[in-house]
């Protein structure tokens, strides 16, 4: 399925590159170095930016027409939730359109003080929760509009309480947006026919606890196919609005003759393309009923 066509933009956004660049520029000019331990200072944090700038211009661009469709009210009047904000570049964007906006991540990321020091600059209210604990720390239909991009794949524990706690913070009729890397990518099928582990790696379990590396939530503990998300979401008070594979724009390789067999796969097959991205909207408020035992806490 391709992406969906939605109507263009208000012309009130500025240009979502522009947008992340301005805020790729700052970060980089005082890294934030989350876990404090001098390895995100500088280098790791710049590469990492640079690494995810074109998905964090692709996601901006895809929310401004997702809510100029969905959500005509002014930004000022909408509620928008970052789940897994990481160093907060979209959370950023949104809170410079206008939008009332709260960052969650996990408290090794959030009480770092330069972080909590950039969002209090920006407005932006700054929430530090460990997802595993079940409660999100806000009221019932709280916010319009909640994000989780590349975060969901890190819970190394059910996920389901997660999602039950999504429903219940969204307000009837708000959008969940979702990406997640695709299990049944081309990626994970070449991988399985050269005989390699697709999920966390017995090497990366030694770089999880080195905190010279900031792995502490870094490994993808448990990927999703399209099926796996519908069973996840419907059942649980969402109904998916739109989904598609998305992978990308790699061309520039071809001009060097660097081909990818797994890009080429996706560029002719969108199910093995590497990443879903998901738009749900809350319809019915989550009724089930999650125990809680000393084996999964």
């Amino acid at each position: 399925m391709s992406a969906p066509q939605i109507p263009s933009p208000s012309p009130a956004w500025p240009a979502p590159a522009e947008l992340v660049r301005e805020i790729v520029d700052d970060l980089n000019a005082a890294p934030v170095d989350l876990l404090s331990s001098g390895a995100g200072a500088g280098g790791g944090e710049r590469r990492y930016l640079e690494m995810l700038g074109p998905h964090y211009v692709r996601t901006l661009d895809e929310l401004q027409k997702i809510l100029a469709a969905r959500c005509p009210r002014p930004p000022s009047e909408l509620r928008v939730l970052e789940v897994g904000s990481f160093l907060g570049v979209v959370c950023f964007a949104l809170r410079k359109v206008g939008f009332q906006v709260t960052a969650l991540d996990i408290p090794e990321f959030q009480n770092n003080p330069r972080l909590q020091e950039r969002y209090r600059r920006a407005g932006i209210e700054c929430v530090a929760a460990n997802l595993k604990r079940r409660q999100l720390p806000f009221p019932n239909a709280h916010f319009d509009f909640v994000i989780m991009c590349e975060t969901l794949e890190h819970l190394n524990f059910n996920p389901l309480p997660v999602i039950k706690e999504l429903n219940r913070v969204t307000k009837p009729g708000g959008l969940l947006y979702l990406t997640v890397p695709n299990q049944l990518s081309a990626n994970n099928r070449l991988r399985l026919l050269r005989g390699q582990a697709i999920q966390v790696t017995v090497e990366q379990f030694y770089q999880q606890l080195d905190l010279r590396l900031n792995m502490i939530v870094g490994l993808h503990w448990r990927e999703y196919s399209k099926a796996d998300l519908y069973e996840l979401l419907e059942p649980m008070g969402f109904a998916v609005r739109s989904h598609y594979f998305f992978q990308e724009d790699k061309r520039y390789r071809y001009r060097r003759l660097k081909f990818s067999l797994k890009d080429l796969l996706g560029e002719f097959i969108p199910s093995f393309r590497p990443v879903h991205v998901v738009l749900a909207e809350k319809v019915a408020e989550d009724t089930h009923q999650f125990g809680e035992t000393d084996a999964l806490s």
